[in-house]
């Protein structure tokens, strides 16, 4: 396929290969639950489910879905019959070991649910871009939090088209040594 595609077009291979793998998606989705600042329940979950659906019919790929602890049973349940059909579906223990570290590795693009300042931080830690579920919908220190990351453009809302955009990983723990190394090696050198 890549020498045909390669010799009808006259683009390298490397040109090609990129191009076929660009166009595949893997998509990593996590799913939380509702929270004081964000309701995520089994409606939400039926439009994020029929959004992603559009865009995988659209675009074609795959889904490498998570759910939380916190995610509700009527969400788990409709898990595998509403995405099942276009990858990896991981509900509970009794689907195996909790494939989420795997999920933020491989993945080209993350969706997260608005809920969750630890997984949309997480998700945020890879180089890959990020689209949180209706972020609008949240309100208290969740919204001014994910204000935080669509004002610089490190998350974007989730939209029918999944393209990816450039983005670079937040390294908090980095720059939180950079700023206490100082007062550290101060407080080390007081002691006897």
């Amino acid at each position: 396929l890549m020498t045909g595609l390669a010799r009808t077009t006259g683009w390298s291979l490397r040109v090609v290969r990129t191009g076929l793998e660009v166009t595949v998606i893997v998509a990593g989705v996590l799913l939380g639950g509702s929270s004081r600042h964000v309701r995520f329940d089994a409606a939400a979950f039926e439009r994020l489910a029929s959004r992603l659906q559009r865009v995988l019919a659209d675009q074609g790929g795959s889904l490498l879905v998570t759910a939380s602890r916190r995610t509700e049973a009527a969400i788990r349940t409709q898990l595998q019959a509403r995405l099942g059909d276009h990858g990896l579906v991981w509900v509970d223990e009794r689907d195996g070991p909790n494939p989420y570290p795997g999920l933020l590795a491989w993945s080209d693009r993350i969706v997260c649910s608005a809920d969750s300042v630890n997984m949309i931080s997480e998700a945020c830690a890879t180089d890959v871009p990020v689209f949180v579920f209706e972020p609008q919908m949240a309100t208290g220190r969740l919204r001014i939090f994910l204000d935080s990351l669509l004002q610089p453009g490190r998350i974007r809302p989730l939209d029918d088209r999944l393209d990816a955009f450039a983005c670079t990983p937040l390294r908090e723990t980095d720059k939180l040594v950079r700023e206490l190394h100082p007062t550290l090696r101060k407080a080390a050198g007081a002691i006897p």
